[in-house]
């Protein structure tokens, strides 16, 4: 299993973690035998992804398991061998609540999963694990099966994607998607938002807010007119660099995105939603801080929260530049990103300038 280096989350042997911390306290109840399937598994050269705080107490363990699976699953009913990939141990304390975490982990799973050649990826948990189980239906994973020990097995195919939340298929795109557009962000927001979205030679600090944990974005637009964006809209993340000197080669596409909604908020200058729920929706699914959240709201002509979910990202050196895009066709400076409309020949080479592995998104 290839591991990608990840901003929120830091990738270690297990043998870098404390097996006698507390945070392991639940697993060794639940699993008899895990002091020694964890210390297999750690002289066995295993990785996890974990989150934990500046006196490196555990707040997330997620570990896949390297050998892929090609074998029968569950009892009543049996499901036949397919490749699988197993997410051995998830692992989220709910003392951190709020901090987004639990999405954060799903994502780098389902992105491994994603790149892999394995058709199906699962997790077993029981019935008692309630928070979990409402995070895997959330991210479209469905109790297929049950094991003898009684664990619930809970499962996602690739050949049976659910497209009617774009939470459920994440990370792939729906192929039906309504149409397609460029969402352009100031880099120092950027940065923060979507963090795994590195930049060649530039240095990114390392956040630890919620919104750079989580999968779904909130993104404040103020336009002059009314916004065409629209649920389920495919959106091109536009990162723009607000430094000194030429932007053509700074400014760069980083990103994609399904739009989850649009809601207006203030429409020419008539408010649409009151202040104490606008902030609450905007909650912490954004990076804006809470002065900045009023002063637009209290400033600006037209309000609309969207909200994204982070599909995906292209990485350090596959990056479009501005300078690529007004090359290849993919730009028009006459009219606003916000105006900006994609056909679908347009999608596929931004994804293929990317070198984005296009087996892993249907557009057609």
């Amino acid at each position: 299993m290839v591991f990608d280096n990840c901003m929120s989350f830091h990738i270690v042997p297990f043998g870098d973690c404390d097996l006698s911390d507390t945070f392991f306290d639940s697993l060794r109840a639940d699993y008899p035998g895990f002091n020694q399937w964890f210390q297999t598994k750690s002289n066995a050269g295993y990785k996890a992804y974990i989150d934990c705080d500046e006196n490196g107490k555990l707040h997330v363990f997620v570990a896949l398991k390297q050998d892929p699976e090609f074998e029968e699953l569950g009892v009543d009913p049996v499901l036949p061998p397919v490749p699988r990939l197993k997410i051995s141990t998830i692992k989220i304390d709910e003392s951190f609540s709020g901090q987004r975490l639990g999405e954060g982990a799903m994502g780098i799973a389902l992105w491994t999963w994603a790149r892999s050649k394995e058709r199906q990826i699962y997790v077993t948990t029981f019935k008692k694990q309630k928070s979990l189980i409402q995070l895997l239906e959330k991210f479209g994973f469905k109790n297929v099966t049950r094991l003898v020990n009684g664990e619930l097995v809970y499962l996602r195919d690739k050949e049976d994607v659910d497209y009617s939340d774009p939470r459920k298929s994440f990370p792939y795109i729906n192929p039906r998607f309504p149409k397609a557009k460029y969402l352009p962000i100031k880099d120092i927001f950027h940065d923060s938002m979507f963090q795994y979205s590195d930049l060649k030679g530039v240095i990114k600090q390392e956040y630890s807010l919620p919104v750079s944990n989580g999968i779904t974005k909130i993104y404040i637009a103020a336009p002059i007119t009314k916004l065409s964006y629209s649920e389920g809209d495919l959106v091109f993340i536009y990162r723009m660099y607000t430094g000194d000197g030429p932007k053509k080669y700074k400014s760069a596409v980083t990103s994609y995105c399904t739009v989850g909604k649009v809601i207006p908020i203030v429409h020419n200058k008539e408010i649409i939603v009151p202040f104490e729920k606008y902030r609450d929706m905007v909650g912490n699914k954004s990076v804006y801080p809470d002065e900045l959240i009023e002063d637009i709201f209290n400033r600006e002509k037209n309000v609309y929260l969207i909200e994204l979910i982070y599909n995906g990202y292209f990485g350090t050196g596959n990056n479009i530049n501005l300078d690529t895009l007004r090359k290849n066709g993919l730009w028009n400076d006459n009219i606003h990103p916000y105006d900006s409309l994609l056909s679908r020949e347009q999608v596929q080479k931004i994804f293929t300038l990317g070198n984005c592995d296009v087996q892993n998104i249907n557009i057609n």
